[in-house]
């Protein structure tokens, strides 16, 4: 039979029903449109729905743990940023580009900051009062700042990265200190000319006071290490 595509029937199909509307169109021709239309909305199989279901959870939790392991480094790269900043505030007070209000009407020989092994979830920024030493003198916490409470700022780390480890270099050397040693990072006025303090236990006179750069490490939760170098000559960078 001879028959005219566009002119002789129109058809419209959908998932629940199939319609044909039709001029002179054989019912053979109908029958074929019907099987056609069913061949092409054959559902999955189990086997197939259970492949993509797999699929996906395994692209979900790639994508869940790469998304912690970036949040966790990235947190760890603000605090070593954070403590490069208070270094180089230290810097500005000392350099007289601004003074903070706190230490209104007391002489400052420079201003500077400290670090605590052992202690890795704080740092402070301290103004040095004393004009024969090099270290950070406290009696409590950050208060009213004095001749015996040098505290200006304390900085509380809020997320679990932690500052690992804390070393100078002397005579080219590296030297890490111990749990309870505390290292002073002072720039001296009136041209912020460096010095370090490494004070045994956190007590005495300061020790390793030619050191060249200071380093402080911080850890990320996923192990990933940042570490502030903070040089003898004011430079500061993070690696």
């Amino acid at each position: 039979f001879n028959y005219d595509v566009t002119s002789s029937f129109w058809s419209v199909f959908n998932f629940s029903n199939v319609y044909c509307l039709y001029y002179g169109l054989d019912i053979t021709i109908f029958a074929y449109l019907v099987y056609m239309v069913n061949k092409n909305l054959k559902a999955f199989t189990l086997v197939e729905l259970m492949v993509v279901i797999g699929i996906f959870f395994v692209i979900t939790s790639v994508i869940l743990f790469q998304s912690k392991s970036f949040d966790s480094n990235i947190t760890a790269s603000n605090l070593a940023q954070d403590i490069a900043l208070t270094v180089r505030k230290a810097n500005a007070y000392t350099l007289g580009f601004q003074v903070p209000q706190t230490v209104s009407g007391v002489s400052i020989k420079g201003y500077g900051v400290n670090f605590t092994a052992g202690v890795g979830d704080s740092f402070v920024l301290f103004g040095e009062t004393d004009p024969y030493d090099q270290l950070y003198t406290h009696t409590s916490g950050c208060g009213l700042f004095s001749h015996i409470d040098e505290c200006i700022e304390e900085t509380n780390i809020k997320t679990k990265d932690r500052i690992t480890e804390i070393s100078v270099d002397v005579s080219g050397s590296p030297l890490t200190l111990s749990p309870g040693d505390s290292l002073s990072i002072i720039f001296t006025k009136p041209t912020g000319e460096v010095s370090y303090c490494v004070q045994s236990g956190g007590i005495g006179g300061c020790n390793y006071t030619l050191a060249t750069v200071a380093h402080i490490t911080v850890s990320s939760t996923q192990g990933r290490l940042y570490v502030v170098n903070i040089w003898n000559n004011g430079q500061i960078n993070v690696q």
